[in-house]
C-alpha cells in the first residue's frame, strides 16, 4: 500500500526560491545578487530581522546561488540537480545548524574540525547558523578566528533576531543586511496570490485583516491563512472578515471604534459594555485593548496633523480618526497609550486577562483631560488659589479652560498678600507711598510680574514665580520674596537676568518702567552692604532655630494634600517614595574676605 505523500503547510509550500520572490527585502536581494554576479562574494554574512521576514529563506537562496551550474544574473535556475538538492535540504555542503540546541563549545570545536574538509560536490561549503545570538561566550570565542579567516571554499551565514547580543568581534567580521518588516499592503498581495493558487475564495478586507494581524512577519501571516482553509474545507465558500475575528480572537472594527469614543467620551458604563460584548463574540480581551491601542495610535497621530496614509486600519474611519482625536487631545492620547501599553505587559504575565482589560478601560475613562493641566497650573500661579485650581482640574466637561482675565477695576477686595505688604510696610518703617493705594495695587503688579517671567522662561520664570506680592509706585516695582528665597533674589539681580525682566515688564507695562527685588524683612535696598550682610549672617542660626522644624511625615502628608501631586499620583498610579524637606541657611559664619570673593551669592539657599 502505497502512503500518501506527507501535507506541507503554506508557510513551506510557498517559500521563496529566488531572490526575486523575497518580498519587501528588496535591497537584500539587490546586494546578494550584485555580489554573486560580479563575484565579490563575502566570506561572512549576517542577517538580522525580526521572525518570519524570510532570513532563513534568504541564505538558502544565497546557497544556491553560489552552487548553480545554471545560474543567470545571479538567480538560482532551481532546475539543476545541486539547486534541487539544497532546496529538500540533502546537500552535504550546504550545513544548517541551530544554534539555540547546539550552542556549546564543543559543537563549535566539531564545526572548527569541518571547515577543513573539502566539499563533496561543489565549490563550496556553506554555513548556516541560526538564532546565531544564543551561542554562548564560549562558542563565539572559539568561532572568531575561523569566522575572520576561513579556508577559500566556505561561507558563513549567521540569521539571528537579536544582534545585540552579539559580540562586537563577531559583528565586525560580517557583512551584515537588515531585514525589514514586510508592508501590510506586500502581505495582501501575497496572501492573495496564495489563495488564487489554493482556489479559495477570500475577500480582500479578510486578507487585509490578517495582514494587520501580522504585523510584518510574512510567516505569520501564512499561518494565519491556513488556519482559515479549515472554514473554505466545509460549505462555506467564502471567508469574509467575521470569519478571521473568530479565528484570530480579536472584535470587529466598529466595535473597537466604540470603545474607542465611549473612552474619550469618559463614558465608563458604556465602554464596559462595548468591551464585554466583544469577548462575548469571542474575542481575547488582551486582543481587543492591542486593537484599542492601535486606533487610539491613530487618533493620536491625527491630532499632531498627519494625514491618513499614516493610519493602521480601514480608510473609512480616517475621518472618525480624526475627529476623536481632536476631541482628546495629544497629551491625553499619550497617557492611555502608557496605560495600554502597561496593562498588556501585566496580562501576559497573569491568568485574569479579562479583570486587567475592564480595569483598563475604566482607567482610561476615568483619565483626567490632561492637556488643560499647563493651563490650570497657569490659573493658580496667576490667582494664587488652590481652591480655584481644584476646581478647575475636576471639570472634565471642560476641555480647553479659558486664561485667567486681567483685573483691571480697582474696586475689588485686596487680596492677602496686598495686606501683608502693607502691614509689614507700616512696622518696618520702609518707603510708604504718599497716596494710600488702590485695593489691587499688589494683585496687577504681582500678575505683570509672573507674566513677565513666563516670558524670560527658564529658570528665571521659577524663580519669579516665587514672588508673594509686588507693589507698583510711578514706573517703578517693588517685588517681595520670602525669606527662602535668598537665592532667587540672586540670580533675579544678575545684570542680563535683570536687562531681560526689564525688557519683558515695560512689554507688559508698556512703557519704560524698572524694577527692584527684595526680601520680606528687608524692603530698603535691593543689593545689601558688606556690614549688612555680615548682619545678616550673624543672625541665621538664630533665625534657624526659631523656624518651626516639619518632620518627614509631616511633610510627606502636607505634599501629598496639593491638588497637583494628588491629580498626578491618580493619574499614573504612581507613589511618593521621598520628599526633601527645605534647604535651611547653613551655621557656619563664612569670613569677610569669602563674603567678598563670592560677592553675596553664598546667602541664597535652594
Amino acid at each position: 500500500m502505497v502512503e500518501p505523500a506527507a501535507y506541507q503547510v503554506v508557510a513551506r509550500r510557498y517559500r521563496p526560491q529566488k531572490f526575486g520572490d523575497l518580498v519587501g527585502q528588496e535591497h537584500v536581494a539587490r546586494g546578494l545578487v550584485g555580489a554573486i554576479d560580479s563575484g565579490r562574494v563575502g566570506h561572512a554574512y549576517l542577517f538580522t530581522g525580526a521572525r518570519g521576514v524570510g532570513k532563513t529563506s534568504a541564505a538558502r537562496i544565497y546557497a544556491k546561488a553560489l552552487e548553480c551550474t545554471n545560474r543567470e544574473h545571479g538567480e538560482p535556475c532551481n532546475t539543476c540537480a545541486r539547486c534541487q538538492a539544497i532546496a529538500a535540504g540533502q546537500d552535504v555542503d550546504v550545513i544548517e545548524i541551530d544554534a539555540a540546541s547546539n550552542r556549546g563549545i564543543d559543537e563549535i570545536r566539531q564545526l572548527r574540525q569541518n571547515v577543513a574538509v573539502r566539499p563533496a560536490n561543489g565549490n563550496h561549503k556553506t554555513y548556516i547558523i541560526d538564532e546565531v545570538h544564543m551561542l554562548t561566550r564560549e562558542a563565539f570565542n572559539a568561532l572568531l578566528k575561523t569566522l575572520e579567516e576561513p579556508p577559500p571554499h566556505v561561507k558563513f551565514v549567521l540569521c539571528t533576531t537579536e544582534p545585540e547580543k552579539l559580540p562586537i568581534t563577531i559583528l565586525s567580521r560580517c557583512q551584515r543586511f537588515d531585514f525589514q518588516s514586510v508592508d501590510t499592503a506586500a502581505i495582501a498581495k501575497r496572501l492573495a496570490q496564495i489563495v488564487e493558487s489554493e482556489g479559495i475564495q477570500v475577500t480582500p478586507a479578510a486578507l487585509d485583516l490578517i495582514a494587520r494581524r501580522a504585523s510584518g512577519s510574512m510567516r505569520d501571516s501564512q499561518s494565519l491563512l491556513e488556519q482559515l482553509f479549515g472554514i473554505a474545507a466545509g460549505d462555506k465558500k467564502d471567508i469574509g472578515v467575521e470569519d478571521v475575528h473568530a479565528v484570530i480572537g480579536t472584535g470587529k472594527d466598529e466595535k473597537v471604534e466604540e470603545l474607542a469614543q465611549a473612552i474619550i467620551n469618559r463614558d465608563s458604563p458604556t465602554a464596559l459594555s462595548v468591551l464585554h460584548e466583544c469577548i462575548n463574540q469571542g474575542a481575547d480581551a488582551g486582543g481587543v485593548l492591542e486593537q484599542l491601542l492601535t486606533a487610539l495610535r491613530n487618533c493620536l497621530v491625527a491630532s499632531v496633523g498627519c494625514s491618513s496614509d499614516t493610519f493602521i486600519g480601514s480608510d473609512s474611519a480616517g475621518t472618525h480618526f480624526v475627529s476623536l482625536g481632536e476631541q482628546a487631545g495629544t497629551e491625553t492620547l499619550l497617557a492611555m497609550l502608557q496605560i495600554i501599553d502597561h496593562s498588556l505587559a501585566r496580562m501576559r504575565l497573569s491568568t485574569h486577562s479579562t479583570v486587567l482589560a475592564e480595569m483598563a478601560v475604566i482607567r482610561l475613562s476615568a483619565l483626567e483631560d490632561l492637556d488643560t493641566l499647563s493651563e490650570v497650573i497657569s490659573s493658580m500661579k496667576l490667582d494664587g488659589s488652590k481652591e480655584g485650581a481644584k476646581k478647575d482640574i475636576h471639570q472634565h466637561e471642560k476641555k480647553k479652560l479659558t486664561p485667567a482675565p486681567k483685573i483691571e477695576s480697582s474696586k475689588e477686595k485686596p487680596s492677602p498678600s496686598q495686606e501683608i505688604s502693607k502691614s509689614h510696610a507700616k512696622t518696618t518703617g520702609t518707603l510708604a507711598p504718599a497716596s494710600p493705594p488702590t485695593p489691587n495695587a499688589s494683585t496687577v503688579p504681582l500678575a505683570l510680574w509672573k507674566n513677565a517671567g513666563e516670558g524670560v522662561g527658564g529658570l528665571a520664570s521659577d524663580f519669579a514665580n516665587m514672588a508673594t506680592s509686588a507693589l507698583r509706585e510711578a514706573d517703578h516695582f517693588k517685588i517681595e520674596f520670602p525669606a527662602s528665597a535668598r537665592s532667587a533674589i540672586a540670580f533675579l539681580n544678575r545684570p542680563e537676568i535683570a536687562k531681560q525682566f526689564q525688557v519683558a515688564l515695560e512689554t507688559q507695562v508698556g512703557q519704560a518702567c524698572r524694577f527692584s527685588v527684595v526680601l520680606q524683612e528687608d524692603t530698603t535696598s535691593t543689593t545689601p552692604s558688606k556690614s549688612d550682610r555680615a548682619g545678616q549672617r550673624s543672625q541665621q542660626p538664630q533665625k534657624a532655630i526659631q523656624q518651626p522644624v516639619i518632620s518627614s511625615a509631616g511633610l510627606l502628608k502636607e505634599t501629598v494634600k496639593h491638588p497637583l501631586v494628588s491629580h498626578a499620583l491618580t493619574t499614573f498610579d504612581a507613589a511618593i517614595r521621598k520628599v526633601d524637606p527645605p534647604r535651611r541657611p547653613t551655621d557656619s559664619h563664612p569670613t569677610s574676605t569669602q563674603t567678598d570673593k563670592h560677592n553675596g551669592e553664598q546667602d541664597g539657599v535652594t
